[in-house]
């Protein structure tokens, strides 16, 4: 019966769909001058990928961690070039909390929290650049291995206002600090390589960070899953 039931999934297991990212809630903070940032956040779905982007000035002033309602989240990029920009992520549970963290030193940071919802993983491909020649775009691609998976560029420059590029959106941008943004691009379909763009009114020394979202599996992989358990565990 069991040698029935792997052969069974063998057959079905190509042809599982997932399910469709969404785009959540998002907040955002600043400090004017210190060594910590806390802000509220509200995430609605019951399990997201929650994505916090932290900017600061010349001087690296790392964060040693940083949290979500109590939640640490792990560090997926960063780049200290230009100016110093980091990304964190986690997937969490819903609720309302405080993002917070503290700097390695006093200085003004900018920090944005977004929620992405039916996300299975979250993955750096080693996309972190800096372009040192002026240029008024930025373009990251990488390749993506699940249909319907998202790509996320943190993108900061030194002083111009960030547009989204060709197939790109915008999801933040600050109404003071515009030269700080987080955008993306999906649903990616099929899986496959995918450039995604930032944009500005002039040359500038840009630098960015790429995140790919990986969906989570449909309903029933879930019914798979919980029938494996009752025959194996």
């Amino acid at each position: 019966m069991k040698k029935l039931l792997v052969a069974f999934l063998i057959l079905l297991l190509p042809n599982l769909s997932f399910a469709a990212i969404s785009v959540g809630n998002a907040a955002s903070g600043k400090n004017g001058s210190g060594s910590s940032l806390s802000y509220s956040m509200t995430v609605s779905g019951l399990t997201a990928a929650l994505i916090v982007t932290v900017f600061g000035p010349t001087t690296d002033l790392c964060p040693s961690t940083v949290s979500w309602n109590g939640n640490t989240l792990n560090q997926l990029g960063k780049v200290t070039g230009n100016r110093w920009e980091y990304v964190y992520g986690g997937i969490v549970g819903g609720g309302t909390g405080n993002v917070s963290f503290n700097c390695t030193g006093s200085d003004s940071v900018v920090s944005y929290a977004q929620e992405y919802d039916a996300v299975l993983a979250m993955t750096n491909t080693g996309g972190a650049s800096t372009q040192t020649n002026t240029a008024t775009s930025i373009t990251m691609g990488t390749t993506t291995l699940a249909d319907g998976s998202w790509v996320l560029m943190s993108a900061r420059n030194p002083s111009q206002a960030i547009s989204a590029g060709s197939n790109t959106t915008l999801r933040y941008a600050s109404t003071t600090d515009t030269n700080f943004a987080l955008l993306d691009e999906g649903p990616v379909s099929p899986a496959g390589s995918v450039n995604i763009a930032a944009t500005a009114g002039a040359s500038v020394n840009w630098q960015g960070i790429l995140v790919i979202l990986t969906p989570s599996a449909s309903s029933g992989l879930s019914s798979i899953t919980q029938l494996l358990r009752s025959f194996f565990l």
